[in-house]
Parts: structure tokens; sequence; C-alpha cells
């Protein structure tokens, strides 16, 4: 009788280790950041093991005493500077507190809140973060309208898409619309959703035409 060779731990395949799925959330202080938290705490919730939410702070230093009065206080440039920055990161960091509640108040907690120093422009400070932690995908609004470089206007979406090392998500809202009754107003901004509200914009002109023809 021939006996079965045993097998070696050897012969076993390799056991891959599964790796974290690690969701990051970029937001801004316009509504569309708030808007954007709600959505992620729809839509994602428990589909990663680890969720951290980022924010750029910015602030605009001063160059030039703005008067004789603040030379007069003993106040300089560069102690003026460092005033405003440190108001920056104050309302950076209540900005990430209040998203951070809202997320907990629709049953979502993230694991980290990181407050990002503009140590450049806050598309390649985003992307810095993105090389250095390796998310597994990024999540930004395409319409953020807050004062952080326009962060989230179409040419750093643009940049983000085409130069993070992580999938990014890019998730459109008609702010205007959201608190009209029923319906969810967010959608994920992809090649078919755009072609689906072209062909819907130009059934809808049609119709105005032919209607506007009747009326005549």
């Amino acid at each position: 009788m021939t006996s079965v060779p045993k097998e070696s731990k050897q012969d076993k395949p390799a056991e891959k280790k599964s790796e974290k799925h690690h969701i990051c959330v970029c937001v801004d202080e316009s509504e569309h950041g708030e808007k954007l938290i709600e959505w992620v705490a729809k839509n994602m919730k428990g589909r990663g093991d680890k969720c951290t939410m980022i924010h750029v702070y910015d602030y605009t230093p001063i160059h030039v005493v703005p008067g004789p009065g603040f030379a007069l206080a003993g106040m300089n440039i560069t102690e003026m500077n460092n005033d405003i920055r440190k108001a920056a990161r104050r309302e950076g960091a209540d900005l990430l507190k209040r998203y951070s509640q809202i997320a907990k108040n629709n049953g979502l907690t993230f694991d980290e809140l990181k407050l990002l120093n503009p140590t450049d422009h806050p598309k390649r400070t985003i992307l810095a973060y993105t090389d250095k932690y390796n998310p597994t995908i990024l999540i930004c609004a395409s319409r953020g309208m807050g004062a952080v470089g326009r962060m989230f206007l179409g040419s750093t979406s643009d940049f983000l898409v085409h130069n993070c090392k992580c999938s990014v998500m890019i998730v459109k809202l008609d702010v205007s619309a959201s608190t009209t009754k029923g319906g969810d107003n967010w959608k994920i901004n992809t090649p078919a959703t755009d072609a689906a509200d072209e062909a819907r914009d130009n059934n809808d002109k049609k119709n105005d035409q032919s209607n506007s023809t009747k009326t005549e």
C-alpha cells in the first residue's frame, strides 16, 4: 500500500495578510463639507476598517503692518502672522470636531481627525498625506466653496484623481436642492452619470421647445 506523503509546511501556499481598508475623507468649511460627512455616514458606514477625516486649514499671512497703531502697540508682522495662524488652526480643529459629531449623529465614528498644515497649495498637501499614509480611498466633494484655495473646484479634483496613488471618489451635490423634501441629491460623479445628466438636459430642452411651440 502506497502511503500518501504528508504536505510539508513549505508546500503550503503562503497566507496573505489582509490589508486594512482605510477610508480617508477630505473636508473644507463650506456647506459641501457638512453634506459630504452626512453622505459618507449614510453610504460608507461599515465599509472600512479605519476611517480618517482630514482638513487643510488655511490662512493668509500679511506682509505689511496695517497701520501705525499696530506698531505703537508693539506688534510686528511675525507676531501678527503667528496669531493669524493660531486662529486658523483653532477654527480648523473646531471644524473637525463639529463634523465628527455630525458623523456620530449619523452612526459613523471616525478613528482619526487630522488637521493638515498648508505647507503648499492644499491639493499638494492632500497628495502628500495620501502618499505618506496610503489610504485605500480618498473621498472629497467636487464643489467645496471654502477659502482653502477653492480646494475642491475642478482643477483640484482633477489633480487628485490623476496624481493620488490611491483610489479617489468625487462626490457631487447640488447644495441648493439638498434641503428639498424627498430624495437624496447626492450622486457619484462618473462618466455614466454625467452622460445620463446630459441626456436628461437635452431631453428637457426639447420638451421646453415643444411646449413653447404649442403655446404660440
